[in-house]
C-alpha cells in the first residue's frame, strides 16, 4: 500500500512475473549506514522535542499539544517502520515472526495518518486564528479531544492491516486484487491528497491575510507589526513542515501506485528498480527526523524554559538575541503604558 512500505517486489499474487530486489554487496553497507542514521536522528530528535515541549513552560502555545502529537507519530515511525521494513527490504524476507508483522504494518499506516491529520488540524487552527480571530478558539481541552479523534480515525484507517497481513508478511487476506487496489487508492486519497489539498487552501488564505494586509491606523503600529512578524514566522515554519511531508512521501506514493496499477512502465533492469525503491522508501522514512531539525534551526521561539538554560537546543547567539529582543519589547511596553497614563 502507498502508506505501508513493504517488499513490493516479492508479491506474486497478481498476474505478473515475480521480481526480486537485486542489491549489490557493496551497497549493503551504504544502505545500512543511511537507515541507521535515520533511525538514530528520528529517535533522538523526537524524544528531544517531546521532552522540551512537555517540560519547557515557556514554549507552550495553543499548538504545542499538536506538535507533541506530531513527534509521537514520528517516534512511532522510527520504532516500528524504519528498522523493520528496511531489514525486510534488504534481506528480502520477514524475520520478526507472524504475530509482529500485522502490528508493524498497522503502526506504519497509523503513524503516517496521525502525522498528516495533525498537520491538517494545525493548518485549520491557524486559518481561524489569522482569518477569523474573533471566532471562539479551541482550548487545551478541545485540543486533547481532537488528538484523541485523530488517533481513532487513524486506527480505523490502519485496521485493515490487522486482518489481511498474514504468513510471510504479505497482504494475502484480500478477497481479490480489486479490494487491494481500492484500499491503495483509498490510502493515497485520505492520507495524502485530500489533507494536502485542505492544507494548501488554508495556508494560501493565511498567507494572503498576513502578507497582504496593512496595520489599522488606530492601533499601535509597532505592536501590530511585531505581532504579524511573529505570526508569519510560525506560518513559515508550519508551511515548511507540510512541504517536507509532501516532498518526502510523494516519490513513494508514485512508486507504489505505479507498481500496483501499471508496473510495465517501471524499468526492466532489477538494479534500476532497486534504486528507485530504496530512494523512495528512504525519503519517506526520513520524514520522521526532519521536523525536529526544522523546530531547532528555523523557529526562534522553540526553546526550553528557564529551568534548562544550558540545554544545547539552539546556538548561544540566538538565545542572546532573543533575550535582548525580549528586554526591548518589555521596554517599549513600559513606554507605551507611560504615554497612556500621561494622556
Amino acid at each position: 500500500t502507498a502508506a505501508s512500505p513493504q517488499t513490493l517486489f516479492n508479491i506474486s499474487q497478481a498476474t505478473r512475473n515475480e521480481t526480486h530486489l537485486i542489491i549489490p554487496a557493496a551497497a549493503h553497507y551504504v544502505i545500512i549506514i543511511m537507515y541507521a542514521m535515520a533511525t538514530v536522528l528520528s529517535l533522538s530528535g523526537n524524544v528531544l522535542v517531546i521532552w522540551v515541549l512537555t517540560l519547557g513552560c515557556r514554549t507552550r502555545t495553543d499548538i504545542t499539544d499538536f506538535l507533541i502529537n506530531l513527534a509521537v507519530a514520528d517516534l512511532t515511525m522510527a520504532i516500528f517502520c524504519i528498522p523493520l521494513t528496511f531489514t525486510e527490504a534488504l534481506l528480502q524476507k520477514w524475520l520478526f515472526g507472524e504475530f509482529l508483522c500485522p502490528l508493524v504494518r498497522f503502526a506504519q499506516i497509523l503513524s503516517v495518518s496521525v502525522s498528516i491529520y495533525t498537520l491538517m488540524t494545525i493548518g485549520v487552527d491557524r486559518y481561524y486564528a489569522v482569518c477569523h480571530p474573533l471566532k471562539s478558539r479551541m482550548g487545551r481541552s478541545h485540543s486533547k479531544i481532537l488528538i484523541a479523534v485523530i488517533w481513532m480515525i487513524s486506527c480505523g484507517i490502519a485496521s485493515a492491516q490487522l486482518v489481511v497481513t498474514r504468513v510471510i508478511c504479505l497482504e494475502i487476506g484480500w478477497p481479490n486484487s480489486t479490494y487491494h487496489e481500492v484500499y491503495t487508492l483509498f490510502l493515497l486519497l485520505v492520507t495524502y491528497v485530500l489533507p494536502l489539498l485542505i492544507l494548501t487552501i488554508t495556508y494560501w488564505n493565511v498567507g494572503m491575510k498576513l502578507w497582504g494586509r496593512k496595520p489599522p491606523g488606530n492601533v499601535d503600529k509597532n505592536r501590530e507589526a511585531q505581532q504579524d512578524k511573529s505570526k508569519r514566522k510560525v506560518i513559515k515554519m508550519l508551511f515548511i513542515i507540510v512541504a517536507v511531508f509532501a516532498l518526502c512521501w510523494l516519490p513513494f506514493h508514485i512508486f507504489s501506485v505505479t507498481y500496483e496499477f501499471n508496473p510495465d512502465v517501471l524499468p526492466n533492469d532489477p538494479m534500476d528498480i532497486t534504486a528507485l525503491y530504496f530512494f523512495s522508501h528512504y525519503l519517506a522514512m526520513s520524514h520522521s527526523f526532519w521536523n525536529p531539525l526544522i523546530y531547532g534551526f528555523y523557529n526562534d521561539n522553540f526553546r526550553v524554559s528557564r529551568k534548562f538554560p544550558r540545554f544545547p537546543l539552539q546556538p548561544m547567539a540566538v538565545r542572546n538575541q532573543e533575550t535582548v529582543r525580549e528586554r526591548m519589547d518589555s521596554g517599549q511596553g513600559r513606554k507605551s503604558r507611560e504615554r497612556g497614563r500621561k494622556h
